[in-house]
Parts: structure tokens; C-alpha cells; sequence
């Protein structure tokens, strides 16, 4: 089921993944100029609450970002290639992760399954094994473990 789930949302990720650049300018456009991010959003076809949550990430926060520093520098100019290299070096990203997710689950799903209440028995110990298999195993059930073992002494 969990499997399941999972490759619903690397559709819904996959599906959204083309349009990152997009979203950047059009959540600039909320966090910078002061737009509505529903006009923002219906200018390129985009989701407002997505835009919305863009603006809410990419709006500088006084935090040093790295992977941001690029696009909080950038100028009117030259801000549509930043976010058109940002989206590349998602994809290619995220490429990376999938290629390592598949190659996971390749492996996960061809083992068996266990269940996860199942146990393994614990080896039983030398002293436990020949005590059970002893002669005598009535002398180990008289004796407590820790009562010390009384010895005869022969004056």
C-alpha cells in the first residue's frame, strides 16, 4: 500500500517537475511586486496555492540559502534563466533520486517479506542445553540462581 502511494506522488512530482521555472517567475512576481497569486498563477496555467507556497519559500527570509543565492541575486533581466537553470538542475536532481529509488526497491521487493512480529528463537545456552538433558534435571529446579552453591566441607 505505502508502494503504492509513493508512485502517486512521483506522478504528481513528475507532473509538476516541467513547470518549476515557472512557478519561481510567477511566485516572484507575488513576493517581489506584490501581485495576487491567483492572477499570477492564471497567467501561466499554474495552481495559486502552489504559487503561493513558491513566493512563501522563495522570499528572502535574512537565512543564508546556498542553493538560492543565484536566484536572490538575480536581476529583472536575467531572473527567467536563473529559474530556467534552477528547473535543470531539479530535474536532473530529481533524475538521480529516482534512478536510486528504483534500483532500492528492485532490491526491497525481491526479498521475502518478514513479518514484523515474527522473532527468531534465541540459541540456547551450553549451560541451559546440557542442565535440560542432564540426568538429574530435578538438581537445577531445587537449586536457586541466586542462592550461592553450598559446599560440603569435611572436617
Amino acid at each position: 500500500m505505502d508502494n503504492l502511494a509513493d508512485i502517486e506522488i512521483e506522478h504528481h512530482v513528475e507532473a509538476l517537475a516541467p513547470s518549476v521555472g515557472e512557478y519561481m517567475l510567477a511566485a516572484y512576481q507575488v513576493y517581489a511586486k506584490g501581485a495576487d497569486a491567483a492572477s499570477a498563477a492564471s497567467k501561466s496555467g499554474l495552481d495559486p496555492k502552489l504559487v503561493e507556497r513558491w513566493a512563501a519559500y522563495l522570499k528572502p527570509a535574512g537565512e543564508v540559502r546556498a542553493h538560492l543565492a543565484e536566484w536572490d541575486n538575480a536581476t529583472d533581466a536575467n531572473r527567467a534563466a536563473v529559474a530556467q537553470k534552477f528547473e535543470d538542475s531539479f530535474n536532473e536532481t530529481l533524475a538521480a533520486w529516482y534512478k536510486k529509488l528504483r534500483h532500492w526497491r528492485k532490491r526491497r521487493i525481491g526479498r521475502p517479506k518478514r513479518s514484523p512480529w515474527a522473532f527468531r528463537r534465541s540459541p540456547i545456552s551450553r549451560r541451559e542445553r546440557t542442565a535440560s538433558s542432564s540426568k538429574r534435571p530435578w538438581r537445577r529446579t531445587l537449586r536457586s540462581r541466586s542462592a550461592p552453591r553450598k559446599t560440603r566441607r569435611r572436617c
